[in-house]
């Protein structure tokens, strides 16, 4: 069983996070983002579902060689998120890849079984532009939507009414998101932190209108 963490803790994540992708690096791959990106939010939500893509991905992996009891949601989520995206080629490019044959950013998910959830790797590991392709934002844009219709209850009966009552600072809604995930969703251990954060934050990025009102066909 892999340790617990605080609140604290996870607003610490979502902040180191957050703070990670508002600017973009000064490298090659981060000029080459500029040149694709008009605007800066686009670019967040892109990096916040090619993360989600990583994490899963990673998990995924982690837990054929390590199984858990609590992982049924995470593999509907993750199958049904990712069998329709395989390899195929438009025009001569490659546009799709089966996610088992890439090299992906790893680590985090070995560091959460260990209780190590250092906000320095976290968000290093899932800010790097490098990770930014079709093939890990369109699969992330589908586990979002994906969870989020598993945790409507979370979002849209729970949080959604809190949020539009209070005034919210941009850690505070994934924060609680995360919080409300891990203690009624997944299960409240490291293991399902840095998921849950991901998740959260793409969420607040997206906005929770878009996954609870009432035509959500957009």
């Amino acid at each position: 069983m892999t340790s617990q963490i605080d609140q604290q803790e996870i607003e610490h994540l979502v902040e180191s996070l957050y703070t990670e992708i508002e600017g973009i690096p000064d490298t090659d791959e981060g000029r080459e983002i500029r040149s694709r990106y008009r605007d800066g939010e686009f670019y967040k939500q892109d990096q916040l579902t090619a993360a989600l893509t990583v994490l899963s991905k990673e998990m995924a992996e982690y837990l054929a060689v390590s199984p858990r009891e609590d992982s049924q949601l995470f593999f509907d989520v993750y199958t049904s998120s990712l069998d329709r995206f395989h390899q195929h080629s438009y025009k001569g490019k490659q546009v799709r890849r089966p996610l088992d044959n890439t090299e992906l950013p790893s680590g985090v998910i070995e560091r959460a079984v260990e209780g190590d959830l250092s906000s320095y790797y976290y968000a290093e590991q899932l800010s790097d532009p490098v990770i930014i392709h079709e093939w890990t934002t369109d699969p992330g844009k589908q586990i979002a939507e994906e969870l989020a219709e598993r945790f409507d209850h979370i979002l849209c009966d729970d949080v959604h009414p809190a949020y539009q009552n209070q005034s919210f600072g941009k850690v505070d809604l994934p924060a609680l998101i995360t919080s409300k995930i891990l203690s009624e969703g997944f299960n409240p251990d490291t293991f399902w932190i840095p998921i849950s954060v991901c998740f959260s934050m793409v969420v607040a990025q997206r906005g929770l209108d878009h996954y609870c009102s009432e035509d959500e066909s957009e």
